[in-house]
């Protein structure tokens, strides 16, 4: 979990330093996007021989005022986070 506290160090705009203090949206929203890419070779029979898979997540949060957000990722049902 990943939360900043409400009191500002003094001298500063916003208690996130790479956020600017006062920000406001219209709308609030929160896009993610799971981009993944597969590599595989195939035997002639459609049998995998190897295979790969690569991953990323890509926030863009569009926010009013300072959140707390918890991110949780895992298989479904396995009970691993």
């Amino acid at each position: 979990m990943l939360c900043f506290g409400t009191k500002l160090p003094s001298g500063s705009m916003s208690s996130i330093p790479w956020r600017s203090a006062g920000i406001k949206y219209t709308n609030n929203e929160m896009f993610i996007d799971l981009v993944e890419e597969v590599d595989a070779i195939l035997d002639k029979h459609g049998n995998v021989l190897v295979a790969d898979v690569k991953g990323e997540v890509v926030c863009n949060s569009k926010l009013s005022g300072e959140q707390c957000l918890m991110g949780r990722y895992g298989r479904e049902g396995s009970g691993t986070d």
